[in-house]
């Protein structure tokens, strides 16, 4: 896992439905929420109570990212989503509570 932040000379060289490749993956989004050079650690636990459209606008505004990104981002105030795999197949539940693997079709209700 490469976890180096984006710059914003990466950021703007970036197609508008570019994903993110790199940065603290999320096994319930399957998602990489990208790390941003320009938003420090003191922002970012700043921003960690702050409301959603709160945390898209300042990712936008501060980054230059696209509404994607930074929609990434905000749904991820604290990080990626854990989540426990699934006992027959092994990939990731989609919530803690699954009772049920959509990847594999396995039922334990």
């Amino acid at each position: 896992m490469n976890d180096a932040p984006y710059t914003r000379d990466e950021i703007e060289a970036l197609n508008e439905e570019a994903w993110p490749e790199r940065g603290v993956y999320c096994q319930r989004c399957r998602n990489y929420i990208p790390i941003f050079e320009e938003i420090s650690k003191d922002d970012d636990a700043r921003l960690a109570t702050a409301g959603f459209i709160d945390r898209m606008k300042f990712a936008r505004q501060t980054t230059g990212c696209s509404m994607r990104w930074a929609k990434i981002w905000a749904l991820h105030p604290n990080g990626g989503h854990d989540t426990a795999p699934c006992p027959n197949c092994g990939e990731p539940l989609r919530t803690k509570l699954a009772k049920q693997c959509l990847e594999c079709g396995a039922d334990w209700h």
